[in-house]
């Protein structure tokens, strides 16, 4: 290896990305959860990383959304969440 070192190259997540449509019934069940114990719409957006839902999604025909606590340092070191969000995010799972 001394002569001949390995080329490493890193090419990211190498996984298809997936989406679910607006109109899914999870993802409408979802959102009316949400509006009911916040009083507002929630956000939907795409987001680039590496979540099962992906997989999920494409190739176990399980519809399936994110949801939960909002927080923009999800995967840093000092991990942290906005406290109201943690309370939110329980509620509206189990509403109907």
């Amino acid at each position: 290896m001394k002569h001949t070192p390995p080329k490493v190259r890193f090419v990211g997540y190498d996984a298809e990305a997936s989406e679910i449509q607006r109109n899914h019934p999870i993802v409408e069940t979802v959102c009316r959860n949400y509006k009911q114990v916040t009083g507002r719409d929630p956000e939907i957006s795409g987001r680039q990383g590496a979540a099962d839902t992906r997989f999920l999604n494409r190739y176990a025909n399980t519809p399936t959304v994110i949801f939960g606590p909002g927080s923009d340092r999800g995967h840093a070191r000092e991990r942290r969440v906005r406290f109201p969000s943690m309370i939110i995010s329980p509620r509206s799972k189990w509403l109907r």
